[in-house]
Parts: structure tokens; C-alpha cells; sequence
């Protein structure tokens, strides 16, 4: 992961640019299958979001294996942007 952070997504050959739906399930451990999947071949790819590395995904039929260290793997809340009635 250190590597996919460090080094700019330029210097990959083989990226995904992961949606926030995706990169929810990567970080939290899960697989996922990515879109467009005629356009990409089997094998090792940086996963990318907002133009940064976040780590690398082994591609495998359509399906993306999640490689995310399982000591860092949190699950991402949705925030709700509307305003409750309990806050006043």
C-alpha cells in the first residue's frame, strides 16, 4: 500500500479509477467487480481515486481481489446531509 500511495498513478501502466462505491467495499476488505470489464485484461492493477493510489487490486475475470492489509480495513459510513428534527 506504501508504494501505491508514494509513487505517482502516472508511473503505472495497468490503473482503475475506483468510484466511492468501489473503493467503500476495497477498504473495508471486500471484492468487488468493476465496470467496463472487456476494456481490462487479468492482473495486478493500482487502485486509483481522485488521481491517487490507494493500493493494488489483482483483476481475475471481472472481479477486482482486494489486497488492502487487514489491520488498516475500516467499513465507510454514509453521511446523511439532511438535518434531523432531534437536533433543535
Amino acid at each position: 500500500m506504501a508504494l501505491a500511495l508514494a509513487l505517482h498513478p502516472d508511473q503505472f501502466t495497468r490503473r482503475y479509477e475506483v468510484t466511492d462505491e468501489e473503493w467503500a467495499k476495497y477498504v473495508h476488505g471486500d471484492t468487488f467487480m468493476i465496470r467496463d470489464r472487456e476494456q481490462y485484461k487479468n492482473g495486478w492493477y493500482l487502485l486509483e481515486i481522485g488521481g491517487n493510489g490507494t493500493g493494488f487490486g489483482k483483476l481475475v475475470d471481472g472481479q477486482m481481489k482486494n489486497f488492502y492489509p487487514k489491520g488498516l480495513r475500516f467499513q465507510v459510513r454514509e453521511e446523511k446531509n439532511e438535518l434531523s428534527d432531534d437536533m433543535y
